[in-house]
C-alpha cells in the first residue's frame, strides 16, 4: 500500500504556539538536498537543512529507509516527501522544533492518512534526544511564550520542564521584552525564588532558597561567581545578546561541579538564523535614559551552510539620583558554519564596557538604624568617583551527529573581566556624625571553561534510555589590588551635601590590599535517564572531580587541593497522567572556600545537601507549565563572619575573618505557572517561602536563629501580558507584580549600642502597553514602580561594619518608550 504523508495547516487543530511563527516554519521555502539513505541519518540531514530540532524515538526510525528529497520546498513539504512510505507521520511543536512519530493506524491497520499537527510543546515533553541540534534548538525568541520545551541546565539531558525532577524557570526572550529587562540584576529580580540585593550603588547579590547563589553559567559552561572577592561586579552582562535565561534552585552539581547548593543561572546566547533577519530597537525614558540595538541574522553563501549573527547596543543613561550615570556599549557576533551535513562548528564573541558615575557605598541609616529619610535623589559621594567595568568574551563550540540519536559535542568559553574603581563610602564616626572615606581598587578576572561529552540513547530489557558521558575543565584567576585613602571629609551635612566639595585624592596606596587567586577544576561525569515503565523514569548520575587553589594576599593565604570528590544525583518521575507528573531528588555539592579564619587559614570545602519532591503539570500540549516543589538544604562548613572581629588579622583596616558555621538548614516550598493560559494570554510567576537557620554551631546562641534577616523569607512575583480581542488585536497590555516580606539587620555599634535597620514588606507594580503599528513596527511604553513606591533594594548585614551605609533605593515611578522594528 502507497503512504502519503499529508499536510494540513491548522485545520482541525488548536495552535497554541504563535500562528505566524509556526507557519513561517513550516511554509518558507528552503533549498534541500538529501540523498537516499537510512532514515535516522536523513533527519539529521534534514534537521541541519531546515535549521529545526527534529526529535524522534530511535525505535520509531531504525531500519527505515527514505527516498530523499531535493529541490527548493518549504520544511514542511519537504519533511513530508522525506517520510513517505516509513508509516510514519509528524508534528511542529514550535517554529524550531518538529517531533516525527507513528503515524495512527485504524482498527484493521491501515495507515490513515490525517492531518499534520501544528501545535506547541508536547504534552510529555522530549521523549528522546534530538536527532540533530542545529543552532539553538531550544531557542525562545520568535515564540512570543513564557515558557520553552525543553532545557539541560540541570542534568546535561534535554528534558523537558516536567521531566526535570528539580525546580527550573525559564525567562524566554519574549518575557525579556515585554518586562523590559536589561541586565542579568532584573532578570533575578523578575525570577521566581530568586531575590536580587543590592549591597552598594554597583554591587549587587543574588539569593536563592535563603543562601548565595554563585553558579553562572553561559552556554552550559560554568563560571563562579567569587563572592568573596566581589567578582560580581564583573560578570554582569547586558541581556541583547541572549535568548534566554535558564534557571535551576537546588543543587546543579551535575552541570557546575564546585558551586554553592542555592541555584545555577544558565545565560544562552541567541544563535544565528538561516532567514535572514534584521532588529532594530529605539528607546528613551525619563531622567535622559536612551537605548539603541540592532540585531543582524542570517546565511552569508547561498547554501545557507554559514550564517552569522550580529548584536550592537549602546545606553547612555542619567539617574534619580543627582551626579550619578551610566554608559554601557555591547558588540557581539557569532559565526556557525555546517562542515559536513552533521557536523557544524560555531565561533563567537562579545566585548562590553560599562562606565558608571557613583559611590563605593550609598546612604547611610541613624546610628541605632531607623530610617534617615534622606530624598531618593540623596547622592553623597562626589563628581570624581567612578566604577568602570568591560569583559570580553570568546567561545567555540563543535557538534558532531553520529546517528540513531547520538551527538558528540565540544565547547570551550572564556571571559576576562576588569574593574576600577574610585569613590567614597559614609561612615559614622559616633551618632549623626557623618565622614567620607575613599577607596580605590583594580580588579582582574579571567574563566575558562571547556567542555566535552557524548549523549544518545540506548536499549537495554526491552526500552529505551538515555546516555550522558562527558569531561570538563575550569580555570579562573583573580588578582585584586587596592586600599582605603583614609578620610577625606568630616561632619558632612547629608541633607545639603556639595558634590565639588572634597578634591579628587592625588594617589592611594593601591597596595595595602592585594589578592592573587588561581582556581582550577577538573571534572569526569555521567548521567543516565532509564525509562523503567512506561509511566516511571530514573534519573542518576555522578561528578567526579578534582580541584586546586592557589593564592596570596597579604595574609598568607593557603593553598587548596580536593582529589575525586564525587558529587551524586538521584531523580524519578513518576507520569500520573498525560498532564501531571510526580517527583523526587537528590543531590549534595561542595564548594572549595576562599575564605579565612582568624589564624589566615583557608576554610574547609561548604559541603551541601540537596532534597526536593514535587509536582508538576503541562498543559495546552506544553504551552503552559506549573509545578510545586519542597525542598531542604543541608549545609555545612558556611563560612561565617566571626563575632569577635577584634582578633582577626588587619582589623584595623576593615579585612574580615570567618569561621566554619557549623550546619545550616534551609527549608520551604515553591508554587509557580509559567506559558500560555490561552493563545493570547501569557503569565509567568510564583511564590516562594524558604528560612534558613542555623542548625548546629560553635556558638549555642546561634541554635535556631536565622542565617542571614536580610534575605527575605517570602517572595511573590507575577508578570502577565494580554493580546485585546476583535478590533483592538493589535494592542497588547501587561502587568508586573513583585513583593517580599520584611528583612532587618540587627547588632551593636561599636560604642556597644544596639541598632536595627529594617526594611519592611512591599510590593512594587509595573505595566506596559504595546501596539503593533505594522507587521514590521511595534510601539511600548513601560512604566515602572507604578504606585511610586519608597523601598530599599537591600539592608546591609555586615556586623563588622555597622555603621557604613549601603542602603540603595529602588528607583521611583518610571516611564520607558521603545520603537522596535522586525525585517
Amino acid at each position: 500500500m502507497a503512504v502519503a504523508v499529508l499536510l494540513a495547516t491548522t485545520a482541525g487543530t488548536a495552535v497554541v504556539a504563535p500562528t505566524s511563527a509556526l507557519a513561517q516554519s513550516s511554509s518558507s521555502a528552503r533549498s534541500f538536498d538529501i540523498p537516499a539513505q537510512a532514515l535516522p541519518d536523513a533527519l539529521i540531514l534534514f534537521g541541519r537543512q531546515a535549521a529545526v530540532e527534529v526529535t524522534a524515538e530511535s525505535a520509531n526510525t531504525r531500519g527505515r529507509s527514505t527516498n530523499g528529497v531535493s529541490g527548493n520546498l518549504s520544511p514542511a513539504e519537504a519533511l513530508s516527501r522525506l517520510l513517505t512510505g516509513t508509516g510514519l507521520t509528524f508534528r511542529w511543536q514550535s517554529n524550531r522544533a518538529v517531533v516525527v512519530e507513528p503515524a495512527p493506524q485504524s482498527a484493521d491497520g491501515a495507515i490513515q492518512l490525517g492531518p499534520v499537527r501544528v501545535e506547541g510543546q508536547s504534552d510529555q515533553g522530549s521523549s528522546g534526544l534530538p536527532l540533530s541540534i542545529t543552532s539553538d534548538a531550544a531557542a525562545t525568541e520568535g515564540t512570543g511564550s513564557y515558557t520553552t520545551g525543553i532545557m539541560a541546565t540541570a542534568t546535561k539531558l534535554p528534558l523537558s520542564i516536567r521531566e526535570t525532577p528539580q525546580s527550573v524557570t525559564v525567562i524566554t526572550r519574549q518575557r525579556m521584552d515585554d518586562q523590559d529587562l536589561r541586565d542579568i540584576n532584573e532578570v533575578i529580580n523578575a525570577t521566581p525564588g530568586l531575590v536580587f540585593f543590592k549591597e552598594g550603588p554597583v554591587r549587587q547579590r543574588f539569593y536563592a532558597r535563603g543562601l548565595n547563589v554563585e553558579n553562572l553559567m553561559f552556554d552550559g559552561l560554568p563560571s563562579s561567581i567569587n563572592t568573596g572577592n566581589l567578582s560580581a561586579d564583573l560578570i554582569l552582562s547586558d541581556l541583547a545578546l541572549y535568548d534566554r535565561v535558564e534557571v535551576v534552585r537546588g543543587a546543579a552539581g551535575l552541570t557546575q561541579g564546585n558551586g554553592s547548593p542555592s541555584a545555577a543561572i544558565n545565560m544562552v546566547r541567541k544563535r544565528p538564523t538561516r532567514d535572514p533577519a534584521l532588529h532594530l530597537l529605539v528607546s528613551a525614558g525619563n531622567w535622559d535614559r536612551y537605548r539603541v540595538e540592532a540585531d543582524a541574522s542570517g546565511a552569508i553563501n547561498a547554501a545557507g551552510s554559514i550564517r552569522a549573527r550580529g548584536v550592537a547596543a549602546y545606553q547612555d543613561n542619567e539617574s534619580f539620583q543627582d551626579v550619578v550615570d551610566q554608559k554601557r556599549a555591547l558588540v557581539y557576533g557569532v559565526v556557525e558554519a555546517d562542515l559536513t551535513p552533521t557536523t557544524m562548528v560555531t565561533l563567537g564573541g562579545s566585548y562590553q564596557q560599562e562606565d558608571n558615575h557613583n559611590m563605593w557605598g550609598n546612604l547611610p541609616a541613624a546610628w541605632d538604624g531607623s530610617d534617615l529619610h534622606l530624598p531618593r535623589s540623596t547622592y553623597l559621594g562626589n563628581r570624581w568617583g567612578y566604577w568602570n567595568k568591560d569583559n570580553r568574551s570568546a567561545f567555540a563550540e563543535l557538534t558532531q551527529a553520529f546517528g540513531q540519536g547520538w551527538n558528540l559535542r565540544l565547547a570551550a568559553n572564556a571571559l576576562k573581566s576588569n574593574v576600577d574603581m574610585l569613590g567614597v563610602r559614609i561612615r559614622q564616626s559616633a551618632p549623626n556624625v557623618f565622614n567620607q572615606t575613599v577607596g580605590r581598587y583594580i580588579y582582574h578576572e579571567k574563566h575558562v571553561s571547556l567542555d566535552g561529552n557524548v549523549s544518545g540513547p540506548f536499549q537495554l530489557l526491552g526500552r529505551e534510555h538515555q546516555l550522558v558521558v562527558g569531561a570538563s575543565y575550569r580555570d579562573s584567576r583573580f588578582r585584586g589590588i587596592g586600599g582605603s585613602g583614609g578620610t577625606i571629609a568630616t561632619n558632612i551635612d547629608i541633607y545639603d551635601w556639595d558634590h565639588d566639595l572634597v578634591a579628587r585624592p592625588a594617589s592611594i596606596d593601591l597596595s595595602a590590599w592585594f589578592t592573587n587567586r588561581h582556581e582550577q577544576l577538573s571534572s569526569a561525569y555521567a548521567t543516565t535517564r532509564l525509562n523503567l515503565t512506561d509511566n516511571l523514569k530514573l534519573i542518576i548520575g555522578g561528578r567526579l572531580d578534582w580541584y586546586k587553589s592557589d593564592g596570596e594576599d597579604i595574609y598568607a593565604a593557603d593553598s587548596a587541593k580536593i582529589n575525586g570528590r564525587l558529587t551524586k544525583y538521584a531523580g524519578i518521575v513518576y507520569d500520573v497522567d498525560r498532564h501531571h507528573s510526580l517527583y523526587a531528588s537528590y543531590t549534595d555539592i561542595f564548594k572549595a572556600q576562599t575564605l579565612l579564619d582568624q589564624n589566615s587559614k583557608l576554610l574547609a570545602p561548604i559541603v551541601g545537601r540537596n532534597y526536593e519532591i514535587g509536582a508538576k503539570g503541562e498543559y495546552f500540549d506544553g504551552a503552559l507549565n506549573a509545578q510545586v516543589a519542597a525542598f531542604l538544604i543541608d549545609e555545612e562548613n558556611r563560612g561565617t563572619a566571626i563575632s569577635d572581629q577584634t582578633q582577626c588579622p588587619g582589623y584595623a583596616d576593615d579585612i574580615t575573618c570567618y569561621e566554619a558555621a557549623g550546619l545550616v538548614r534551609s527549608k520551604g516550598f515553591e508554587i509557580e505557572l509559567n506559558g500560555a493560559l490561552t493563545p493570547d494570554w501569557q503569565i509567568g510567576g510564583g511564590y516562594s517561602y524558604a528560612r534558613a537557620v542555623y542548625r548546629r554551631d560553635d556558638d549555642p546562641a546561634n541554635i535556631g536563629r536565622r542565617y542571614d534577616s536580610s534575605i527575605p523569607v517570602e517572595t511573590f512575583k507575577l508578570t502577565t501580558t494580554y493580546r485585546l480581542p476583535g478590533a483592538l488585536s493589535r494592542a497588547r497590555v501587561g502587568g508586573t507584580v513583585n513583593w517580599q516580606s520584611g528583612i532587618y539587620a540587627a547588632g551593636l555599634q561599636g560604642d556597644g549600642a544596639p541598632y536595627r535597620r529594617e526594611q519592611k514588606a512591599y510590593a512594587v507594580t509595573d505595566m506596559f502597553l504595546a501596539w503593533e503599528m505594522s507587521a514590521q513596527l511595534t510601539l511600548k511604553a513601560n512604566v515602572g514602580n507604578l504606585f511610586d513606591k519608597r523601598y530599599f533594594q537591600g539592608i546591609a548585614n555586615d556586623q563588622t561594619v555597622p555603621n557604613i551605609g549601603y542602603q540603595t533605593y529602588g528607583m521611583p515611578r518610571n516611564v520607558m518608550v521603545t520603537a522596535r522594528a522586525n525585517f
